[in-house]
């Protein structure tokens, strides 16, 4: 008999994504998997079929149920991919050889279906230090419409919080559109391309290539888990602090650019997102700010041959 166990994930997209991972790797014969996370996951996971079932509030008849939190930022920190990181707090051995592809079914319950792509771009705006010039966008988007590929552009506009994605010219914008509409969009195009972002974790449940732009984190610890022939091309980052997340686990490193501004009263969520080792003759963020258009459309390029 499968014990029960609850894995708890309240958010952003992409560790909910990868905490669903998890669940796919554990579920079958010895775990009984069920989800708490936010209520606007909850279509996206009851997709799953990993999944038993998806709740806010633990129900009673789950009361005695293992209860692994998986929402501690070292996940996003260790030198590791998060989903095995996540595993990392499942009691009892993961066999190395398990599924952990995002898997969701959505073919018999949704409707939409979009026009097919050669491209989309989701050009994410948020963290500094994963956040491309708009401009930057729009000129790559322009180039590769230039080579005759059909673009399209998606995300969310903007919320209070500044994270989103911008709007692009002269090619449509598919906004605002749920996760399993998104993943329906992205099950229709040759390549989709991004910054470390949510929407990435969705294209892991798609066969598209996934051209992902990559600095804080490195690309393999955070990149989903595919199948063969599905595709991941990782831009490289020529900072020369990258990936730097990972420093914040050394303690002098923690000590001097994170302490400082958790005294003074700074959100860990924010100290992480302006986190930048570069020294006082360096650009910050140049991690972002140094990568060129000709890099990331060589690395489409390479995505659609």
């Amino acid at each position: 008999m499968c014990k029960k166990i609850i894995l708890s994930r309240f958010g952003g997209l992409g560790d909910v994504c990868m905490a669903m991972c998890a669940a796919q790797a554990i579920a079958g014969v010895r775990w009984e998997v069920h989800l708490q996370t936010a209520p606007e996951y909850f279509a996206l996971a009851h997709a799953c079929p990993a999944i038993k079932s998806v709740f806010t509030d633990i129900p009673l008849e789950l009361k005695d149920a293992l209860l692994v939190n998986l929402g501690a930022a070292i996940h996003g920190l260790r030198g590791e991919h998060e989903v095995d990181s996540f595993l990392e707090e499942i009691p009892g051995e993961v066999p190395s050889h398990c599924a952990k592809k995002l898997l969701i079914d959505i073919e018999g319950d949704l409707t939409y279906r979009p026009t097919p792509f050669d491209v989309i771009l989701h050009a994410s705006v948020g963290d500094p230090n994963r956040t491309w010039h708009p401009k930057k966008w729009q000129e790559l988007g322009d180039r590769l419409q230039e080579d005759g590929l059909t673009v399209a552009c998606t995300g969310k506009d903007p919320d209070k919080t500044g994270k989103g994605a911008y709007r692009l010219d002269k090619m449509p914008c598919y906004f605002d559109l749920s996760h399993l509409e998104t993943i329906s969009l992205l099950r229709q195009c040759r390549a989709f391309v991004s910054c470390d972002s949510g929407p990435i974790q969705l294209a892991g449940a798609t066969d598209c290539a996934i051209v992902g732009i990559y600095s804080a984190v490195a690309a393999k610890n955070r990149m989903p888990f595919r199948h063969y022939p599905a595709r991941n091309i990782a831009v490289p980052c020529y900072c020369p602090h990258a990936p730097c997340y990972e420093k914040a686990c050394v303690d002098e490193v923690w000590k001097e650019h994170a302490a400082p501004k958790l005294q003074a009263g700074q959100h860990l969520g924010k100290a992480l997102a302006d986190w930048c080792l570069a020294g006082e003759y360096e650009e910050t963020f140049g991690c972002m700010s140094s990568l060129s258009v000709q890099t990331v459309h060589a690395a489409i390029v390479a995505a659609l041959a």
